[in-house]
């Protein structure tokens, strides 16, 4: 506003904020579809999580198209894959989680986490920066969730700590934002391949999969259209397996 900065891309501003800037006189503000990831990672080797049919039940609770709407202003999409819809392997036909709380209920019913009263399923931590806007994002998560019974508590962590903890494993849930590494296929194999656990990779959900570990093995040689089946197959094992919950995709904003 004082004109000492002359250009921000992406900057954290809290999205009221940016609202704000598009309507301060003497600025600009662009906004256009983003790329980065705002996903949840899950710990597969956690007692709770490593049920397929609880981490659907998280992600059927979450009302992505209210968090987007009321918090974030409109400012992302939301996301079925880890790839941006521009990108040539991205398959649509994915499983999507769209907001059904009925749904969610069903799931842990049927995995054994019964309802009773008004106590919760069981309790979550779920692990976060200390960015403003992030934790917002987080408690409002931390309300969807209770409606389904689960009880979930947010720790905000300085950027070192939590790096740390979701890369020794020590975390039930994380929410982070993928930046720029989704733009390559080779995500595929730096996320999720069981050989890509800490410190060889990114797989830091732990998560395994022979028949992904088969095809991502098989991506490495094989021509540009089995390539894009492979990709295709595995994003569809992926949104079943749900090692990590895909979000939104948060919009490109220069000042």
């Amino acid at each position: 506003r004082k004109g000492s900065v002359d250009l921000a891309i992406n900057a954290d501003f809290e999205p009221v904020t940016v609202e704000s800037l598009k309507k301060a006189p003497g600025l600009k503000v662009e906004q256009t579809d983003g790329t980065n990831l705002a996903h949840l990672g899950l710990n597969l080797t956690d007692p709770i999580l490593r049920d397929a049919r609880v981490r659907q039940a998280i992600a059927y609770a979450i009302d992505r198209e209210a968090i987007i709407r009321d918090l974030m202003l409109g400012q992302a999409k939301p996301a079925n894959s880890v790839l941006p819809a521009s990108h040539w392997a991205f398959e649509a036909g994915v499983t999507a989680y769209n907001y059904d709380l009925e749904k969610a209920k069903q799931l842990l019913e049927a995995a054994g986490r019964k309802a009773d009263g008004d106590k919760p399923r069981f309790k979550l931590r779920l692990k976060t920066s200390t960015i403003s806007a992030t934790r917002k994002v987080a408690e409002m998560m931390q309300e969807q969730l209770r409606r389904a019974g689960i009880d979930l508590e947010v720790q905000s962590l300085e950027s070192q700590k939590l790096n740390q903890d979701i890369t020794d494993g020590n975390y039930q849930m994380y929410i982070r934002i993928m930046v720029g590494g989704n733009q390559s296929t080779d995500i595929f194999r730096y996320a999720y391949h069981s050989r890509s656990v800490p410190p060889n990779g990114q797989n830091r959900m732990r998560y395994s999969n022979p028949q992904v570990d088969k095809l991502l093995d098989e991506s490495l040689t094989a021509p540009r259209e089995r390539q894009q089946a492979i990709f295709s197959e595995v994003q569809k094992i992926l949104s079943n397996d749900l090692p990590q919950i895909y979000l939104w995709y948060p919009a490109t904003i220069a000042v």
